[in-house]
């Protein structure tokens, strides 16, 4: 029996392909909302989905059927859980699928930005390398010796931190709990950890409880000689304080895989050459989307074959 599957948004093609093969596939859904829910929806089981698309009660109302919202990805925060739960939907993620390449990327970031890769890759292109020029670029004060602050000691987190201590980094976190097995640095807030810290990294789960968390007074405290690293959702950085603190030199350079309001980004970041910017890219590797694909073909099969689901969300 070719069970319906629900597809929320345009997903990779190898994804697509393997549910075509397994699945009646309903969508993908060009916005999610009832209005765009394709014939046959009612009937649908499971839902794919990705993070950041979000997931109402009044969408869920269409679907009658559905027991299972996979998220392709990690983050779940834009899906009304207490909807789903009322409603005896199960939700899954990818859980650590992507982290190693997520957390190389965030590296990538940080290395890029203090050490100016633009800036150097610029002056070659630009076809007016000489010494005098490349003299004239402030030196980097590279991230040898140096503190990471790192908002999230999870799955991510935790491999920013060990990277960056083979970059023999001091390493520091703060997060929702203090975990007792690892020797980093820990601060009780993000304002503390980010005075401590050179280079503040935001790795932290995404949700509303933490929207806005880097915010002007954390700007601040991070310092005139800080650098800021967000791969976690855009909104936890509070984008018009970014552009403040910038303007103000409060800090040095930011490096930015993901933006407030996606994808559109302010002209004040797109024309300041101290943000690092990519589009929302850091997971897009080969061996992610592997781990990712078969994460989310796994938990299929396991709800059609009443089996365990791998990486439910429980909260």
């Amino acid at each position: 029996m070719r069970y319906p599957v629900l597809l929320s948004y345009a997903a990779p093609q190898p994804l697509i392909d393997a549910l075509e093969r397994d699945y009646h596939l309903l969508g993908p859904l060009t916005e999610m909302t009832p209005a765009a829910l394709p014939a046959g929806s009612a009937q649908a089981r499971a839902m794919v989905t990705k993070g950041g698309l979000p997931i109402d009660a009044a969408l869920l109302d269409q679907l009658p059927a559905l027991e299972l919202i996979q998220c392709y990805g990690t983050g779940y925060d834009l899906i009304d859980l207490k909807a789903a739960a009322a409603r005896g939907i199960r939700i899954a993620n990818a859980g650590d699928a992507n982290a190693p390449a997520v957390a190389e990327f965030a590296t990538m970031l940080m290395l890029s930005g203090v050490r100016n890769l633009a800036g150097y890759d610029q002056l070659v292109r630009s076809g007016q390398w000489n010494d005098a020029a490349r003299g004239a670029m402030p030196l980097s004060p590279g991230l040898a010796g140096r503190r990471i602050g790192i908002y999230g000691l999870g799955a991510i987190g935790s491999r920013v931190a060990q990277q960056a201590e083979a970059l023999a980094m001091a390493v520091g976190y703060t997060g929702r709990r203090q975990h007792p097995d690892v020797r980093y640095h820990w601060c009780d807030t993000l304002n503390e950890l980010a005075k401590w810290a050179d280079v503040l990294m935001v790795t932290v789960r995404a949700g509303d409880n933490n929207r806005h968390a880097v915010n002007r007074g954390v700007l601040k405290a991070l310092g005139p000689n800080g650098y800021l690293v967000n791969i976690s959702r855009g909104y936890v950085v509070e984008e018009a304080a970014l552009i403040a603190a910038l303007a103000n030199d409060d800090i040095a350079g930011a490096g930015l895989d993901v933006f407030e309001h996606e994808p559109w980004v302010p002209e004040e970041l797109r024309n300041d050459a101290r943000v690092l910017m990519t589009p929302h890219v850091a997971p897009h590797s080969e061996f992610a989307q592997r781990r990712m694909r078969e994460r989310t073909l796994d938990n299929l099969r396991a709800l059609f074959e009443g089996q365990p689901l791998t990486c439910e969300v429980t909260g």
